[in-house]
C-alpha cells in the first residue's frame, strides 16, 4: 500500500510539473524579436538570390554575351555562381547563429522539458521544425519579391535593348523572358528550406549535448 501511494505521489509529482511546463512550440517563440530579424534577413537574401539568378538567365541568352571570349564567359560564370554562392553561406551563417542564440536565450525552458522527461531528439525536432518554418517562409516572400520584380522591370528593361540595339528582334525578347524560368524562383524555398534544416540541425546537435 505504501509502495502504491509512493507512485501515486510521483505520478501526481509529474502531472502538475507538466501543467507548469511550457509547451514544445514554446522552445523557439515565433512571436521573439530575434526571430523577426531572422525571417526578415532571410527573406531579403532569397530577394537578392532570386534577382541575381534571373538577371543571370537572362545574361548568358543574350547573343551579344555569347559573342564574348570564353574566358569572359568564363569569369562572368564564376563572378555570379560566387554571389549566389556567397547568398547561400550568409544564411547558413545567419541560421547557425539564430539557433545559437535562440538555444542560449531559451536554456531554462528547456531545461524544464529535459527534466520532465523530453529527450534530446524531441527537443531537437521543434527547433529544427521552427527554423524550418522561418526557411521556407522567407523563401516563399523572397522568390516572390523577385519575381514581382522582374514582372514590373522587365518590360523597361525591354524597351532599354531595343533603343540601344535595334537588332535584337522580337522573339529573343520573348524567348530570354524570365517568366519561362519559375523553375528559379521555385527552387529558392527549396534550397532556404535545406540550409535551415542543416545549419540549425548541426548547431542544435552540438549544443543540446550539454543539457
Amino acid at each position: 500500500m505504501t509502495l502504491l501511494n509512493k507512485v501515486l505521489n510521483q505520478s501526481m509529482e509529474r502531472k502538475q510539473i507538466k501543467q507548469l511546463a511550457p509547451k514544445p512550440a514554446d522552445i523557439i517563440s515565433n512571436d521573439a524579436i530575434y526571430n523577426r530579424y531572422l525571417l526578415i534577413m532571410i527573406t531579403l537574401l532569397c530577394y537578392l538570390k532570386s534577382i541575381l539568378l534571373s538577371s543571370y538567365l537572362i545574361l548568358i541568352k543574350n547573343p551579344e554575351f555569347l559573342e564574348l571570349s570564353i574566358s569572359v564567359i568564363q569569369a562572368s560564370q564564376v563572378a555570379w555562381g560566387f554571389l549566389i554562392l556567397l547568398v547561400l553561406i550568409i544564411i547558413a551563417y545567419i541560421i547557425t547563429y539564430g539557433t545559437h542564440t535562440s538555444i542560449m536565450y531559451n536554456t531554462n525552458t528547456i531545461n524544464l522539458l529535459t527534466l520532465i522527461g523530453a529527450s534530446n531528439n524531441f527537443i531537437i525536432k521543434r527547433v529544427i521544425f521552427s527554423f524550418a518554418k522561418i526557411g521556407i517562409l522567407a523563401g516563399l516572400v523572397g522568390s516572390s519579391m523577385g519575381l514581382l520584380t522582374i514582372l514590373v522591370m522587365y518590360p523597361f528593361l525591354r524597351q532599354i535593348s531595343i533603343l540601344f540595339n535595334d537588332t535584337i528582334s522580337n522573339d529573343f525578347i520573348y524567348d530570354t523572358s524570365i517568366l519561362n524560368d519559375f523553375a528559379v524562383f521555385l527552387s529558392i524555398p527549396i534550397f532556404c528550406f535545406l540550409i535551415c534544416i542543416i545549419s540549425s540541425y548541426l548547431t542544435v546537435r552540438k549544443i543540446i549535448k550539454n543539457y
